[in-house]
């Protein structure tokens, strides 16, 4: 038993190893897509918008909190608990596409619900840029705030046409407070901190084409996350595309300073993992220390080493897989046959795993409950569990398991892995001896 859990382990380290080092940084963003505003017409493009840069982050490996038409007590709530998870961040971004504007000198992002009437309270409605930055303030190298939202939008017109003064007010309102077009120019003052805007200030943004992405969208997918590329550089590439493809209707901007170090959202060694994440393709050297391929069963692999003492092969069947909430996220699952016919499946979880919570996991449906960590090792923490009968006949009639681990209170990662072929992969293990 003790030298398959060598063998165990440093199949792990290879993978698990890697992909830490490649992501020292804990690396959050926030993405609000706003569309279907109840008083004034639907923007085309913005969810779509949104749910690209939140898919492009995630590949990029970090950990996104992506919300549609958020009305106003959610968008508060959404940034109070980004702010508080941005406590352990080293880079925090937030984009928002949605209508944005200036009352007064103040930018504002506006929740579906804001109605925006004459005497409508504006901080009661809407939600300022500062309370936005507030929520990014903690993050410890890089603050970053993207807004998709400078677009032409009707509320310009409702309080311009309601604009007899009411200066004696003691609360502003609409009708009381001057409106302008677009967004206002902002001074950042907290240091390591960027507001990039769809449109430099006073101006507008366009929409895009039905169905497709904004201009300053479109442009934020092709360079922000490319990796090692320094994010003043990547913004006037963005800059660059919008103005040469708006023909230079359309110029975006950027406020805030960044000190002298280069600064990139995605690291150079932390190349952007495939769309789709799911069972890892080993390469021959990541392999090299697992063993030799005795069988492949679809996404399973029979694997066996040669151990020097006692000098016999020490075989286990295994898989491993990332997570599609975070693909640097990754997990080993590792079944051993014992001397007595019975089987030991292992699951190694990434370190920093809440540990009391252990791992929770399901088959299709089918919700089997939670096994605790047994174990921790240099690159990774152990669960395991005696495989009985009835849940082996679970695993081969499946399709897919599930399993679930938090990393911290609110944060969870789910790891989906395919069953096909563990059937003939389980038939196929040889025995280990004891």
């Amino acid at each position: 038993m003790g030298h398959s859990f060598l063998l165990v382990a440093t199949a792990i380290a290879l993978l698990i190893g890697g992909s830490h080092s490649a992501s020292a940084d804990r690396r959050l963003a926030l993405t609000i897509g706003n569309a279907s505003y109840s008083t004034f017409p639907v923007l085309t493009n913005t969810r779509k918008d949104a749910s690209a840069i939140a898919d492009s982050l995630k590949r990029a490996g970090f950990e996104v909190e992506a919300r549609t038409d958020l009305n106003y007590r959610a968008m508060l709530q959404v940034l109070r608990d980004f702010a508080k998870a941005s406590e352990t961040a080293d880079i925090s971004v937030i984009y928002f596409a949605g209508h944005g504007l200036e009352v007064a000198g103040i930018n504002y992002l506006t929740p579906i619900d804001a109605k925006l009437e004459p005497n409508s309270e504006i901080d009661r409605e809407l939600v300022s840029l500062d309370r936005v930055l507030n929520a990014v303030e903690r993050a410890k190298r890089l603050r970053l705030v993207i807004l998709d939202a400078c677009r032409d939008n009707p509320f310009v017109k409702v309080a311009q046409a309601t604009a007899a003064a009411n200066l004696s007010r003691s609360i502003r309102t609409v009708a009381s407070a001057p409106v302008g077009r677009g967004l206002a120019q902002v001074d950042v003052n907290l240091s390591d901190t960027y507001v990039a805007f769809a449109a430099k200030a006073g101006s507008t943004a366009e929409d895009g084409e039905a169905g497709g992405n904004s201009p300053f969208t479109k442009a934020l997918l092709a360079h922000l996350t490319t990796p090692g590329l320094d994010v003043r550089m990547a913004l006037g590439r963005v800059r660059d595309q919008v103005v040469r493809e708006t023909n230079r209707r359309q110029e975006p901007f950027v406020y805030g300073s960044l000190g002298g170090e280069i600064i990139s959202l995605v690291p150079t060694a932390n190349q952007p993992n495939p769309p789709s994440a799911g069972p890892v393709v080993l390469t021959k050297a990541e392999t090299s220390d697992m063993g030799s391929l005795r069988s492949l069963h679809e996404k399973w692999q029979v694997r066996c080493k040669l151990m020097e003492n006692p000098p016999v092969d020490r075989c286990s069947l295994l898989q491993i897989a990332r997570s599609l909430d975070n693909p640097n996220v990754a997990m080993s699952f590792i079944i051993l046959k014992l001397s007595d016919g019975s089987y030991l499946f292992r699951i190694l979880g990434p370190l920093g795993s809440l540990l009391e919570t252990g791992i929770h996991a399901k088959i299709d449906d089918t919700d089997l409950g939670s096994t605790k960590f047994v174990r921790c090792l240099p690159n990774g923490c152990i669960a395991e569990v005696r495989m009985e009968s009835e849940l082996i006949a679970k695993f081969r009639s499946a399709k897919i398991a599930t399993f679930v681990i938090k990393q911290t209170p609110t944060q969870a990662f789910a790891v989906r892995v395919p069953l096909t072929g563990f059937g003939s992969g389980l038939d196929a293990l040889p025995v280990n001896a004891n």
